[in-house]
């Protein structure tokens, strides 16, 4: 692989000349060879002749090609040493100094050290903002951006910085690349495909040199992940499967994390367990060696636990995210993100640059293709493990999004819409609805499905999936939320006052499901049934805010396997009481029964349940 265009591999240590940008051929290695450029960065680094600007530009890159190689704690000692060297040093030039520092700021908090980036972020932007630096505003900001949507789990908040900043950088004809990979991964967050689809290529032509090293391979796997948002892992796991061995090839384990991680979504998708436990245990463990956020990895080895019905797995898992999502943890988060938008001011501060630019354009369209250097592409990996969603207000992009956010065959809500969904009613009762009850949250799975599909075809599969939805729409209220959370298995959420309201939706579920065969054009005539399982949230009532809700799918799922272990076409509803207070979800779901029994649980279901795992397959 070339590593510098003109300059042979021997002399890859020599002091860069003074007309050759001393931070850019060695990023570009950062990414499409990051062994060769940590050895290029060392050698500069050593070199007598190396003046200061050259030896800041080598910790730069050498922080890079550590992070790409996934080396947590060199990479950040790295950008340690690079932002000590830049403090040792105030003769340098405010624009090398002030970019470099954003450069290792992005490096600890890709590196699970966020702390110092959520303030000096912020302290550059306010200075370029006094000094009427716009690009360095604009810089500042893709970084802010990027920290709060991919590491503080804020997306909304990020995108409502972002977009300004697109139209002010559009405004005054400043490259907007550094702006484009955060934009589009809360577009992928958001399910937005359409965008996201769009943002991806102004990336792909941004750099035509760079297609086919590190940085395009990066591309390839966030477009396989909007392929995933789509539900098409028929179509996002071949490329993938593509782009692994050429990321191991030039040691890309930053790239590697992510593509590992899609791809073992791809294999949930199709039921193939082991290939997605093996894979998404590898991109855990490259996150793990990185110091980088295992929480997305985690989540996916939980889903293939309950999948598998592995109990082990399932208390492992569960019991390591209880612990990295710990209420604590969040609280710190969205401190951390209140604090730097206080101090950033808000959004519409831009709009007053704006104006000095003559430009009232309400949102811009995605960017034409701008020249721009290497340095973007560092931004490419920044939100690759992120799984916050992000929602855009902006009425241009309603349909569209509408669109993208429901499922094709069953026309309800997708995994990532619904999820948003329940974040926003949650948000909304809260503030003005208090006592509206709490809420429940359902999981609906199709019982036998795959004999459904062996015996009748995937034809009638798709049939029985579509007029499941339906009856499901039917059976719920207005203002219940209703998503496909995967394959054959969907989500409903619904604030209920009490345990009467929460059966009797339960019961009006599966018996809408069994009354009638499912009706195909072959005219086969399919019998169904569901099995039910669902936990309320807060799960423990004397803790108002006890952690996220989605770890209420937890018991819910506990509850589904226990109907189905127990012969199907029911419903199971479950939650803690005062007694549960102090226990973890992992402790009350190791013997549902005995945790019933000493007062810590409350459960109701049609008939006795057996929680124990069966020695056969469950479906």
């Amino acid at each position: 692989m070339a590593m510098m265009a003109g300059a042979p591999r021997s002399s890859l240590g020599r002091p860069l000349a003074a007309a050759e940008p001393p931070r850019a051929p060695c990023l570009q290695v950062a990414i499409d060879d990051p062994a060769s450029a940590s050895s290029l960065a060392q050698a500069l680094a050593s070199d007598p002749a190396a003046d200061t600007a050259q030896r800041v530009a080598a910790a730069d890159c050498l922080a890079h090609a550590q992070l790409s190689l996934g080396r947590g704690e060199a990479a950040l000692a790295s950008a340690r040493q690079l932002l000590q060297l830049i403090q040792q040093h105030p003769e340098l030039p405010g624009p090398l100094a002030q970019r470099a520092r954003l450069s290792g700021f992005g490096v600890l908090a890709a590196s699970g050290q966020p702390a110092i980036a959520e303030q000096g972020d912020v302290d550059i932007y306010l200075q370029a903002l006094a000094g009427h630096d716009l690009p360095l505003q604009i810089l500042a900001l893709s970084h802010a951006g990027d920290l709060i949507g991919g590491v503080l789990r804020d997306p909304p908040t990020a995108v409502s910085y972002l977009d300004p900043a697109s139209r002010l950088a559009q405004a005054a004809g400043i490259p907007e690349t550094p702006l484009l990979y955060p934009q589009l991964q809360a577009a992928i967050d958001q399910n937005d495909a359409h965008r996201a689809r769009q943002w991806l290529a102004s990336l792909r032509r941004q750099e035509p040199h760079g297609l086919g090293g590190g940085a395009g391979l990066r591309l390839d796997t966030a477009e396989a992940r909007i392929d995933l948002s789509q539900q098409l892992p028929l179509v996002a796991l071949p490329l993938l499967q593509k782009v692994l061995p050429q990321q191991e090839a030039i040691q890309d384990r930053f790239g590697q994390r992510s593509t590992l991680l899609a791809m073992g979504l791809a294999e949930l998708y199709q039921d193939h367990l082991a290939d997605a436990r093996r894979h998404t245990l590898q991109s855990l463990e490259l996150a793990e060696e990185a110091h980088a956020n295992a929480i997305p990895a985690l989540h996916q080895l939980l889903d293939i636990a309950f999948k598998a019905q592995d109990q082990a797995s399932i208390d492992r898992y569960g019991e390591r995210l209880i612990q990295l999502g710990s209420r604590s943890e969040r609280q710190h988060w969205k401190q951390s993100v209140q604090q730097m938008v206080a101090r950033l001011g808000p959004p519409h501060r831009m709009a007053v640059q704006l104006a000095a630019y003559g430009s009232e354009t309400p949102m811009p369209p995605p960017p034409d293709h701008r020249p721009s250097s290497w340095l973007a592409w560092l931004g490419l990996g920044m939100g690759c493990g992120g799984i916050g969603l992000a929602l855009y207000q902006q009425r241009h992009y309603r349909q569209r999004l509408r669109i993208s956010s429901v499922d094709p065959l069953c026309q309800v809500l997708t995994r990532g819409a619904a999820s948003l969904q329940i974040d926003r009613r949650i948000a909304q009762t809260s503030a003005s609805s208090p006592d509206q009850g709490s809420l429940v949250l359902m999981l609906v799975d199709v019982d036998h499905f795959k004999q459904i599909n062996d015996r009748y075809g995937h034809v009638a599969g798709d049939a029985v999936l579509a007029e499941i939805a339906a009856r499901l729409k039917r059976s719920c209220r207005d203002q219940d939320i209703i998503g496909r959370w995967g394959g054959e298995e969907f989500l409903i959420a619904s604030y209920c006052r009490d345990i009467s309201t929460a059966t009797s939706l339960a019961g009006r579920i599966c018996e809408a499901m069994a009354m009638t065969p499912v009706s195909t054009d072959l005219g086969h005539r399919i019998p169904v049934t569901v099995s039910i399982g669902a936990a309320w949230w807060p799960f423990v009532p004397a803790a108002v805010h006890s952690g996220h809700w989605q770890e209420a799918l937890l018991p819910a799922d506990a509850a589904l396997y226990a109907v189905k272990r127990s012969g199907r076409h029911g419903w199971a509803l479950i939650r803690g009481t005062m007694k549960a207070e102090g226990h973890t979800l992992v402790q009350l779901l190791q013997d549902p029964e005995l945790q019933w029994f000493q007062g810590r649980l409350d459960i109701h279901c049609q008939r006795p349940l057996r929680w124990s795992p069966a020695p056969t397959a469950v479906g």
